[in-house]
């Protein structure tokens, strides 16, 4: 199932983004101060945020196309997940948008290319999308560093991953950012949140697993 949903959503290609990128800038930018407003982001981080922001729209504009455009389409990902602001989602979405205006400055992955940061968190590749938060595929290597018994990473991944779920009314929830199969963004895969609880009980964390 979790390799139909990849097939899918790989497919999906946007519509031409570029035109709308000031437009959608201009909403994140609002967005945020809403946020903090709310208190559901600090002034610091939505900060941090906005230099994130600054930095891709002007990347963005220097880029040729394919770059340009899937950029462009990761700034509308992020763009419309405005109203739902908070410190999970922000820090999943705006990672998500530091690494494609980083790596996108270089070169267009291959569909289907895995890219991690620093934290070991992973992002997969899709056609016109640049490269995208992906749950299944990071509780997945989880369950991998666990197995092999490489303790810090695993550790080190298992937190950043915790502190990119969403709290819902039966624990954590891990979301995806595109849109696949005439569906909006975000959405949850039953796959991932399964094999999400497997691999954090295995690394040891049983309350955001949900087995506490």
């Amino acid at each position: 199932w979790g390799l139909v949903l990849v097939v899918v959503a790989a497919m999906v290609h946007p519509a031409s983004a570029g035109a709308a990128v000031p437009q959608d800038a201009k909403v994140v930018r609002e967005g945020l101060a809403r946020a903090v407003e709310r208190s559901r982001l600090s002034a610091d981080e939505a900060a941090r945020y906005r230099a994130i922001l600054d930095r891709a729209v002007s990347v963005q504009r220097r880029l040729p196309n394919p770059r340009a455009s899937n950029l462009a389409a990761v700034i509308r990902d992020v763009s419309v997940q405005v109203a739902r602001y908070d410190r999970p989602r922000s820090l999943a979405l705006f990672s998500m948008l530091d690494l494609n205006t980083r790596h996108l400055s270089r070169a267009v992955p291959a569909g289907g290319t895995d890219v991690q940061e620093a934290e070991g968190v992973g992002y997969r590749a899709f056609a016109g999308r640049g490269l995208q938060f992906h749950p299944l595929a990071n509780f997945a290597k989880l369950n991998s560093l666990v197995a092999a018994r490489r303790a810090d990473e695993a550790s080190r991944l298992a937190q950043a991953l915790v502190a990119r779920g969403v709290p819902t009314e039966g624990g954590l929830a891990w979301e995806y950012y595109f849109p696949f199969g005439g569906g909006k963004a975000p959405w949850t895969s039953g796959m991932a949140q399964a094999v999400a609880a497997q691999a954090l009980a295995r690394a040891g964390l049983l309350a955001e697993a949900g087995l506490a």
